[in-house]
């Protein structure tokens, strides 16, 4: 029997289902999410469509009706290319914020075609702003765009806004990831695709309050929930990464978060 309470509650704080031609994990459903989520004991996850999709309004559809077979457990992120224009940023988010009670928004740099700075990345950082959404700004590949460091001028014109260096720089930029986030207290870094030893480095320097779980995608999701579970961090660590900092980064009690849910020990 798991006697470890420190993993009861796991929020995975980024993960896909939709279909793109530009990603490895070309068509994930909701079903399948899910069954991931169950087999290796992730009680709870901020979804959003993958970066590349020509209909992103029915991903967003889908991940509200996802969230509404699912109540208190599972969030919605929006993601809307920019090359729409700030029009449709606007709208969109709009829907989904009141009408599915979206928690965040996405920017992806190389799919958005342009780094956080540029004219693209106020388009969608501007309405983060209006409508109170902490921002996921993918990190790693594709620099020099997807540099972590590329956020610090944002981080700095929109204070009100929380970014996530979402991937931490993907393990090659892991420091770059660390710099960024020591200059601006309202970056914060999540895990997927970045290994345990930056990861601990971002604990301690940072704090457990700056530091999230990611999956990305369903194939991590047992290296993730391995690489927390072994962290040479204290349990108190592991339940503020793990539940408490994201539940308040995200406001996921004002959307109803369930914290009843548990899955059963095999999956821990």
């Amino acid at each position: 029997m798991n006697t470890d309470s420190s993993m009861d509650i796991v929020i995975d704080t980024h993960c896909h289902i939709g279909r793109s031609e530009n990603s490895p994990e070309n068509s994930i459903t909701g079903e399948s999410l899910i069954a991931g989520m169950d087999k290796f004991g992730i009680t709870h996850a901020i979804v959003l469509p993958l970066p590349s999709v020509h209909d992103f309004r029915g991903e967003h559809d889908s991940i509200a009706e996802l969230a509404e077979q699912h109540p208190g457990r599972i969030f919605g992120c929006v993601c809307i290319p920019p090359q729409e224009g700030a029009d449709v940023v606007r709208e969109e988010t709009r829907r989904c914020v009141e009408e599915y009670g979206f928690v965040a928004m996405k920017f992806h740099p190389f799919h958005h075609g342009g780094g956080p700075a540029s004219v693209r990345g106020d388009m969608v950082f501007t309405v983060a702003r209006e409508f109170d959404l902490p921002v996921m700004s993918h990190t790693g590949s594709g620099a020099p765009w997807s540099l972590p460091t590329q956020l610090i001028p944002a981080a700095q014109k929109y204070p009100e806004v929380s970014f996530i260096a979402a991937h931490s720089g993907q393990e090659i930029y892991a420091d770059d990831a660390l710099l960024a986030a020591e200059v601006c207290s309202n970056i914060y870094l999540d895990s997927a695709w970045t290994s345990a030893g930056p990861v601990r480095k971002f604990i301690k320097a940072l704090g457990a309050e700056r530091v999230m779980l990611s999956t990305d995608l369903p194939p991590n999701n047992a290296t993730e929930m391995a690489k927390w579970r072994h962290l040479p961090i204290s349990p108190e660590e592991r339940v503020e990464s793990l539940n408490t900092m994201p539940r308040r980064l995200f406001k996921l009690d004002e959307h109803g978060f369930d914290d009843t849910i548990r899955l059963p020990d095999a999956a821990r």
